[in-house]
């Protein structure tokens, strides 16, 4: 009895895998870089630059993969997800964002990474 409900749920678990929605992305294989920060306009009490930064994807998959822009203090300004695609050089991405200081500079952090969805699916 016992074995039943166990090898329906390891063929649940195989058939998963053959539909290919169980995709794990490698920490890691989404790495993050700021390429450029705009010097500052100041706008409303506060400075604004524009944060570019690309994106390197070393998976053989698109990957959907969430970052965050910081400044040396650590302090997160913008999150964001962005779809990168497989094997590709580099993503751009440029944000908007808005500090107390003239003189911040930004890092960006991939803080999760999933593989995108089956294309026939609803988004």
């Amino acid at each position: 009895l016992i074995l039943i409900p166990v090898s329906a749920l390891l063929y649940s678990i195989s058939a998963l895998a053959d539909e290919g929605k169980v995709c794990p992305v490698k920490d890691g294989s989404v790495q993050a870089e700021v390429t450029n920060s705009s010097t500052p306009k100041y706008e409303n009490g506060g400075y604004v630059y524009e944060v570019t930064f690309v994106l390197m994807n070393s998976s053989p998959n698109f990957v959907n993969a969430t970052y965050v822009v910081k400044d040396a203090d650590g302090i997160s300004y913008s999150k964001g997800r962005v779809l990168v695609a497989p094997q590709k050089e580099s993503e751009v991405k440029k944000v908007n964002v808005k500090t107390k200081s003239s003189k911040s500079t930004f890092v960006v952090d991939v803080v999760g990474a999933d593989c995108k969805e089956d294309k026939n699916e609803k988004q």
